[in-house]
């Protein structure tokens, strides 16, 4: 599971790493809302070890992220286009979803996350928005 995240969004990786550090449990609800995912474990100590040494390696990361750039540069297109200037994105992983929320915030995107840890009430009401004109 740490890999497909890493492989997924390797920034995204460092607050299941904290988490990790913090408690000593490794549960899979800490990277999806997957109910099959709930499970909490024990890392054995060794394994602590070497979440420190990655921990430690994935904060020395650049800022620079040319998966995020990317996205971006498709938003934008998306935006100034002529279709309705929207883009869905889906991952997996919550930390990835909310490490573009940000991204896509700070660019100036209007962003409506949606997991299933959102009630269907608060679904709708970030559906709202989306379905406005783009600005």
């Amino acid at each position: 599971m740490l890999e497909r995240q890493a492989a997924s969004c390797l920034p995204a990786l460092l607050p299941t790493l904290d988490h990790f550090l913090r408690t000593g449990r490794f549960s899979g609800s800490q990277f999806s809302d997957d109910i099959d995912e709930e499970d909490e474990i024990e890392l054995p100590p060794a394994l602590r070890k070497q979440a420190e040494t990655l921990r430690a390696l994935a904060a020395k990361l650049p800022n620079e992220d040319p998966k995020v750039e990317q996205l971006l540069a498709l938003a934008k297109t998306s935006h100034e286009g002529d279709g309705p200037g929207k883009m869905l994105v889906f991952s997996f992983f919550l930390h990835t979803l909310n490490y573009l929320r940000r991204h896509l915030e700070r660019a100036g995107f209007r962003v409506g996350l949606v997991t299933g840890q959102i009630e269907e009430e608060d679904r709708e009401k970030l559906r709202g928005p989306l379905r406005k004109p783009p600005q």
